[in-house]
């Protein structure tokens, strides 16, 4: 198991205007498997490469437990790396794509025929050693790409959007073997991804990246509840952001005071958000609202079997909340209601620059 860290990592390329990774500090826990997540051109697959030898950084530091790997050529840095694409080698069979790199270190035809078993085994292809890519789906082609890195028993596993490629069915049978093999073989293990639910569903810890500099690294729960910016809270699907002013527990804004325990200031301008599923929708009354409600109107409603979503007008203030299905059997377009903000799924992040 290896540490993999990142210092003041950057990378410039000639035709850019700016650095396309612009000084990233980032550790990629021993055994652990993380997430690079960002929307396409952040930066996380010219991060991976970078890692893995393939790309020179233009400043910077990697260190693969402590030591650095910038003078190591990448076919001995112990870092593997499985591409979106898995170029296999078409007109080898199967079990010669997967042996091929013990081949090229001369072991034996009995060790690399062994290994291929295994690994083969591992990935849950058993005796298909004799196929050629092209009689393979492709799942069983990214399989076959993922036995042909683990063969060499790297120290660290780099995998480019690992599931992209793959039908929803059979990304979801991919994600389990990953999950299954990386557990087993306690490797770490970094995966590039734009797919916020494959990170979170994959991933210890997530990396998330825009414009080539990190914006929070953190357990996939803390993108939820704890968003460090009001850009990653929306990057993960929270559009329910209100400016304001906070002080004391009690954030103050043009929709009223609310109060509110979990900041990440202490005082001063800011920016509340809270979940969608988190917001209580109940029917509008004549009784005094309490702490921390608003009334509104809907919007709209979609019903999408497993839950209904809504907007709500609150002032000039739209918010997103989703419920349970049946609510739509209460609610309806035009209808006023009431929004109750529990305390506790409240969060107070810093307001933008």
């Amino acid at each position: 198991m290896t540490e993999v860290m990142l210092t003041d990592l950057t990378k410039n390329f000639p035709s850019g205007a700016r650095p396309s990774v612009d000084r990233l500090n980032l550790t990629f826990t021993s055994g652990k498997i993380h997430a690079l997540l960002g929307p396409s051109g952040c930066g996380k697959t010219t991060t991976m490469k970078m890692i893995a030898g393939i790309l020179q950084p233009s400043a910077g530091e990697i260190t693969f437990d402590g030591a650095s790997v910038l003078r190591v050529r990448a076919e001995r840095r112990g870092a593997v790396m499985v591409f979106q694409n898995h170029l296999l080698f078409p007109y080898m069979s199967v079990g010669d794509n997967v042996g091929f790199a013990l081949k090229m270190r001369n072991e034996s035809r009995v060790v690399i025929r062994a290994r291929v078993e295994e690994m083969l085994e591992l990935v849950k292809l058993p005796g298909l050693a004799d196929r050629r890519p092209k009689q393979l789906s492709g799942g069983q082609q990214q399989r076959v790409a993922l036995a042909r890195a683990l063969i060499v028993k790297p120290n660290v596993l780099l995998l480019d959007e690992p599931l992209s490629n793959l039908d929803a069915h059979l990304r979801e049978d991919m994600r389990e073997l990953i999950l299954g093999i990386q557990r087993q073989l306690g490797i770490t293990t970094v995966f590039v991804t734009h797919d916020q639910e494959e990170a979170v569903v994959m991933a210890d810890q997530i990396a998330l990246m825009f414009d080539g500099v990190l914006h929070q690294n953190a357990a996939p729960d803390q993108f939820y509840d704890c968003p460090a910016s009001e850009r990653v809270a929306r990057f993960f699907g929270n559009i329910n952001v209100l400016p304001g002013t906070y002080a004391g527990g009690l954030f103050t804004s043009a929709r009223g005071a609310f109060h509110a325990p979990r900041a990440a200031i202490t005082e001063g301008p800011g920016s509340l958000t809270i979940r969608p599923e988190a917001i209580r929708l109940g029917r509008a009354s004549a009784e005094t609202r309490a702490a921390n409600q608003m009334d509104g109107y809907v919007l709209s409603h979609i019903y999408k079997g497993t839950h209904a979503r809504y907007k709500i007008a609150a002032g000039d203030l739209v918010l997103e909340v989703v419920t349970a299905p049946e609510a739509t059997q209460l609610h309806g377009d035009g209808d006023t209601v009431r929004l109750t903000l529990p305390p506790e799924k409240l969060w107070v992040m810093p307001r933008p620059a």
